[in-house]
C-alpha cells in the first residue's frame, strides 16, 4: 500500500475519532513521507495502537466512530507491513508471515467496503474502494487461514468468517467479533455479547437481558433470542 491511500483512508478515519487519538495530528501526518524512519514511522505503530484501544471501548464510541476505529487499526497496520523494508528505529510492530499478510489485507479489504457502504456518500464510497483495491497489496490466492489479530505478533486460535447477508443483529454481533479479533482477545461468548450490549445496545437490538436479549426483525418487529441461539450466531461467524 502507498502512502498517498494510507493518507485518503486515514483522513475519513480522522474526521471521526480524531479527538479521540492523542498523536499524530494533521500536521504530524503532512511532514511524513513515503519512507518514514523513525519517530515518524513509530507514530503510525501508535495510532494504531490508540485505535485498538478505541475498539475495545465497545460501549464509548458511536457506531460511526467504532467502524472509523476497527478501520484505522487495519490500514495503519497494513501500510506499516507493506513497507516492512523501509528503514525503522523505535516502536515498531513485528513482521507478519505471508499468511498473516494475506489476511490482514483481506480484513482491511472488508473494513475499507465496510465503512464506505455504511457512512459515505454511493460516488465517494465507490471511489475510496476503488483506491483500496488498487494499492491493495498482492494476496496469495491460497485458501484464506485464521484472521490475524491486527498488530500482534500471532493471531487468535478462531476463525472470523463474515456471512453473505446480515439479517436481525447479525451486523452489530459480526462487528463486536472483529473488534475482539482485531484486538486479539479470544472469541466472545454469548454472555459476553449481552454484558456488551447492556452498556449500550445497537439499534438492531430492542432490549438487553440478563438471559438474552429481543431484536427488530424485518418487519420491525421485536423477536427473542436467548443465550443458546445467541451462541449459535457466534458458532457460524466464529470457529
Amino acid at each position: 500500500m502507498d502512502f498517498l491511500t494510507y493518507s485518503k483512508i486515514r483522513a475519513y478515519c480522522w474526521q471521526d475519532i480524531g479527538p479521540h487519538i492523542d498523536t499524530p495530528d494533521r500536521e504530524t501526518l503532512r511532514l511524513m513521507r513515503c519512507k518514514l524512519e523513525g519517530s515518524r514511522r513509530g507514530d503510525i505503530h501508535h495510532e494504531a495502537i490508540e485505535a485498538k484501544w478505541l475498539v475495545e471501548a465497545t460501549g464509548y464510541l458511536t457506531p460511526r466512530e467504532h467502524a472509523a476505529a476497527v478501520l484505522l487499526a487495519c490500514v495503519s497496520n497494513l501500510y506499516l507491513q507493506s513497507n516492512f523494508d523501509l528503514p525503522r528505529t523505535g516502536n515498531n510492530p513485528p513482521p507478519l508471515s505471508k499468511v498473516e499478510a494475506d489476511e490482514l489485507a483481506r480484513m482491511t479489504r472488508d473494513t475499507v467496503t465496510d465503512y464506505a457502504a455504511s457512512y459515505l456518500p454511493e460516488r465517494e464510497a465507490a471511489a475510496l474502494v476503488a483506491a483500496y483495491e488498487k494499492a491493495a497489496p498482492e494476496q496469495s490466492p491460497a485458501t484464506p487461514a485464521p484472521v490475524v489479530a491486527v498488530g500482534a505478533s500471532g493471531g487468535m486460535n478462531w476463525t472470523l468468517n463474515k456471512p453473505e447477508r446480515f439479517q436481525g443483529y447479525g451486523k452489530p454481533l459480526y462487528d463486536l467479533l472483529k473488534a475482539a479479533h482485531i484486538a486479539g482477545q479470544p472469541c466472545p461468548k454469548a454472555r459476553d455479547v449481552l454484558d456488551a450490549w447492556k452498556l449500550k445496545h445497537p439499534p438492531e437490538v430492542f432490549e438487553v437481558t440478563n438471559e438474552g436479549l429481543k431484536y427488530y426483525d424485518a418487519k420491525g418487529n421485536p423477536k427473542p433470542a436467548d443465550l443458546e441461539a445467541i451462541r449459535k450466531r457466534i458458532d457460524r461467524m466464529a470457529s
